[in-house]
């Protein structure tokens, strides 16, 4: 399971606009996400944790079964 640091340091290794794109695919606001990215939320609500960890989680498996098929 992810913890919050790890999701944390993925989400900082992101564009602005690969974090919005992730942001309006999970369903949790944009400022958010911005907080998360620069640090400023420390303690974000479980179910939006729960929602960013999903979405993350199904991009990583897309691109994993992409690289297979090549």
């Amino acid at each position: 399971t992810m913890k919050f640091h790890e999701l944390q340091a993925l989400i900082q290794g992101m564009t602005r606009k690969e974090a919005n794109e992730i942001a309006d695919c999970a369903g949790v606001g944009q400022t958010t996400i911005a907080h998360i990215r620069k640090g400023r939320t420390g303690n974000p609500r479980v179910e939006t944790v729960e929602k960013l960890i999903a979405v993350l989680g199904s991009r990583r498996k897309s691109r994993k079964a992409k690289a297979e098929a090549a």
